[in-house]
């Protein structure tokens, strides 16, 4: 009796929910999650019979349930007190760290490689003379193996430089590895602990290794103004989860006490608005749920830097065009001292035109910036090609 009254229960909220949900307004974006959410698929046989539609259907259903987060913190607090060490999209690890739960599609990751290598191939076709770098990073499960639960099943870094490597590098690309610096810094505040981005030292850790490997000198940590500009940062791993007693996490500002004048204009989504603003950092966004935007003012289809470093006895000569996620926003910041110009293009919102983009603003250095998981997954990769 009392099993069936549990199973009544469960589907009677299920059908209460389901119900409710086609009464609510259809949401196009998650700010706790900083995520585009699943809108209603649009139905065919052919999309139905190879399962595309069913699986953004069940994804436009979690997406969209009334009070959804709300239900996520309700099951991430069961998973919990059940001793659980995740709740199906993140791990509960020691030192009251969040892991993003990830899959890498090994199908699409080998489609990505060969649009990577094409991409580099058409670049250097505008200028044969390009000098080209593929930096893919580590996430924090690779590094920080000792705060995931015993079971924990993660990407591997090294299967990633397998697939990619020799690749990059018969594409005439440098392949900058940054594995061994992150693991021996392993101790110290490389990766928020509820977020999935690296932090600001961590991408300055990474940008000096992509300075050695350019013929550029490395940057000391006495070179730059410190300034911790937010201690009450909840990422996404924590909106995953919805649970309100971890403790938040800090963010950092580098600033060269010789620092260029900046200045950027930024491509907003959506209605093509040209935005322009002085400064590498947007303070507003620290008032926000999505503080990470801080950097660069988050994600846009294009950015572009501009660098003038002060009357100094030359300019650089250098342009350089970062094609990237969001673990470059952090990144480029420590380059400004080396380039006049840096492009950053972000394939979810810019489509096509990257040969001309490379033709029109005179690029002479190329980086690619994506973390192991991005990289492989990223469906996006097409539109460097065309």
């Amino acid at each position: 009796m009392k099993n069936r009254l549990i199973a009544v229960v469960f589907t009677a909220v299920i059908f209460i929910g389901s119900i409710t949900a086609w009464c609510y307004p259809v949401k196009e974006y998650s700010k706790e999650e900083n995520r585009a959410l699943q809108k209603m698929p649009e139905f065919n046989f052919q999309r139905l019979i190879r399962g595309k539609y069913i699986k953004e259907f069940e994804n436009f259903t979690t997406d969209q349930f009334p009070l959804r987060n709300g239900w996520v913190a309700v099951k991430s607090y069961s998973d919990l007190a059940l001793g659980k060490k995740d709740n199906g999209k993140v791990y509960f690890g020691s030192d009251e760290t969040l892991f993003s739960m990830d899959d890498i599609d090994l199908k699409q990751q080998r489609v990505n490689v060969k649009l990577l290598c094409k991409m580099l191939d058409n670049i250097k076709s505008v200028n044969p003379k390009v000098g080209m770098s593929v930096l893919i990073a580590p996430t924090a499960p690779q590094i920080w193996k000792d705060k995931l639960p015993m079971y924990a099943q993660v990407p591997s870094m090294k299967q990633v430089d397998d697939v990619f490597e020799d690749k990059v590098l018969k594409s005439g690309a440098k392949y900058i590895k940054t594995y061994s610096v992150l693991k021996e810094n392993q101790e110290k505040y490389i990766y928020y602990r509820t977020d999935h981005h690296w932090t600001t030292y961590g991408a300055y850790l990474a940008a000096n290794e992509f300075k050695k490997r350019n013929g550029f000198s490395p940057r000391a940590l006495s070179d730059y103004r410190i300034k911790r500009v937010s201690n009450n940062f909840y990422g996404t791993n924590q909106s995953k989860t919805n649970i309100e007693n971890i403790s938040p996490d800090s963010i950092y500002g580098y600033v060269l006490k010789k620092q260029a004048d900046i200045k950027i204009e930024r491509t907003e989504q959506g209605n093509r608005k040209i935005t322009h603003r002085d400064g590498l950092y947007f303070p507003e966004f620290l008032k926000e749920k999505d503080k990470y935007s801080y950097f660069l003012g988050g994600n846009s289809p294009l950015i572009k830097i501009r660098c003038d470093h002060r009357g100094e006895a030359a300019e650089r000569g250098r342009t350089l065009l970062v094609i990237r996620d969001s673990y470059a926003n952090c990144f480029i910041p420590f380059l400004t001292d080396e380039y006049d110009k840096i492009l950053a293009v972000d394939f979810r919102y810019f489509k096509g035109g990257l040969r001309k983009l490379t033709a029109d603003e005179g690029v002479t250095d190329v980086l690619v910036l994506y973390n192991m998981v991005q990289i492989s997954n990223d469906r996006n990769l097409v539109y460097g090609t065309v």
